[in-house]
């Protein structure tokens, strides 16, 4: 009796503390170093710096998209039976179960140490971001490639993470403005941060999809509008709201700042002999001002990088170099002397900039959110100057003013879901065909795109920026 006991269970804290059940093909791909490496690679990037308890992996979050995708499918398999779909790739049968889940499963298998902020720099030559990666492992003789071909027809697994599968539901449910990624990692980020702008209900809004076929045949998912709609704006609204309040936080933003700054200092003296003593092995290509291979980038994780920063701010004779592995072990992160997100005097006193920085203005009042990233970016540089002058009278090294004093603009995008629909007396229409004042609010505010604009500096260096640029620009 105890034999007959499938303990390829895990525990989960999501959803109701749920247990998530994997077969022992599903298990051998988890259990592959591409996937395992995800247990070194936090979700939510530098955010444990703001939110302490923020610690949580890709690899927890990959078993949770997993878990959430076998659920939304089985509701669908269910749905989609009228149908009578018959054309091999387009059923929802077991086959399309296996393919749907491992792609779930497998989607963040290309994301780049501490996620998204070291993306560009981590990547090896030619891809162009963590989708493309994922696919480019899934393509190459690797251990998770075998395991994948083994659980799933892996060319359908790689269809559907490019978006080329021929059945458009499951596509937009892989990716999409909703999507089982973001269906998981809103909920887990918002529980792991301890914040309360993640709560949604994600029974409900799965509860109200349903599938159709479009004038090609092909399946594409329906939300009943009635009942799902209320679901899906606050679905909506708590990504807008964790993005503003938590990814967009401006201390993460200054961590994010400093930390491409070492790896901007370490490309700037490309092979530096400490450098390469003190990285590990596959952070070698890197120090040498190169791109690093896919081995490279499949050996390098969270862990690799915190191992040579330390080390760079105790051993590394760069002193513009240790200094900023220094100040990152210590937590003494760039912090903003402007910031439009935090403004909350009268539009007539808000970053009120000069007539030599605005050309054609008489003494008018301008809003940061109004500039353009060059009357901007010409401050920045302003007041680049200004820290460097202030580091070099205090004895140490100006070039750190030239990775610490930057401007920063983040920006919120969230395109609308393009096929899905909404059913209202059995009528289909789309998101732009729903008149807001028949169901009571607009949903397309919710997806409207916005930008946080902030300069950054030292912060040793603060107060007297501060003064800088309210004497020099009325601000």
């Amino acid at each position: 009796m105890l034999a007959s006991i499938h303990n390829s269970v895990f525990r989960d804290n999501i959803e109701g503390n749920r247990l998530i059940e994997m077969p022992d093909r599903i298990r051998r791909v988890v259990d592959t170093r591409e996937f395992q490496r995800l247990r070194n690679i936090r979700q939510m990037g530098l955010s444990s710096y703001v939110f302490p308890t923020a610690e949580h992996s890709r690899f927890a979050h990959s078993l949770g998209v997993f878990a959430t995708a076998n659920h939304a499918f089985r509701l669908l398999q269910q749905r989609a039976r009228p149908l009578d779909l018959q054309t091999p790739g387009l059923r929802f049968d077991d086959e399309a179960m296996a393919e749907f889940g491992v792609a779930a499963l497998c989607h963040d298998l290309g994301h780049s140490a501490f996620s998204h902020v070291l993306e560009t720099i981590l990547l090896p030559d030619g891809i162009r971001n963590h989708e493309d990666c994922t696919v480019a492992i899934l393509s190459a003789d690797t251990p998770v490639a075998s395991a994948v071909d083994e659980a799933a027809d892996i060319d359908a697994v790689k269809n559907l993470l490019k978006k080329r599968h021929g059945n458009k539901a499951l596509v937009e449910l892989i990716s999409s403005t909703f999507d089982v990624d973001r269906c998981d990692y809103i909920l887990r980020d918002s529980r792991m941060a301890g914040v309360e702008y993640g709560k949604y209900d994600l029974k409900w809004l799965f509860h109200a999809i349903t599938v159709e076929t479009n004038d090609f045949g092909l399946p594409i998912l329906l939300l009943d509008g009635p009942r799902g709609l209320d679901a899906l704006r606050q679905f909506l609204s708590a990504r807008r709201y964790l993005h503003r309040q938590v990814y967009f936080h401006p201390t993460i933003r200054g961590a994010q700042l400093l930390l491409k700054g070492i790896f901007a200092r370490m490309q700037d003296i490309p092979g530096h002999s400490d450098s390469i003593r003190l990285a590990p092995k596959c952070l070698h290509s890197i120090a040498s001002g190169n791109k690093p291979s896919l081995e490279d980038f499949i050996q390098t994780t969270d862990v690799e990088i915190a191992f040579m920063i330390r080390s760079f701010a105790s051993e590394h004779s760069d002193t513009v170099l240790q200094l900023l592995a220094d100040m990152f072990v210590r937590r003494q992160f760039p912090k903003a002397v402007l910031d439009s997100a935090k403004s909350s005097l009268p539009l007539s006193q808000r970053y009120r900039m000069s007539d030599e920085l605005i050309s054609g203005s008489e003494h008018q009042g301008v809003l940061m959110e109004e500039f353009l990233p060059a009357d901007l970016l010409s401050v920045t540089e302003d007041l680049r100057g200004f820290v460097k002058g202030r580091f070099q009278s205090n004895g140490m090294p100006e070039d750190v003013a030239g990775y610490l004093v930057a401007f920063d603009q983040v920006t919120f995008s969230s395109a609308p879901p393009s096929d899905l629909l909404f059913s209202f007396q059995g009528s289909a229409v789309p998101l732009d065909k729903i008149d807001p004042i028949c169901v009571g609010f607009n949903i397309e505010n919710l997806l409207e795109t916005f930008s946080i604009n902030r300069i950054y500096v030292p912060r040793d260096f603060v107060a007297e920026s501060r003064e800088y640029v309210d004497k020099k620009y009325g601000i």
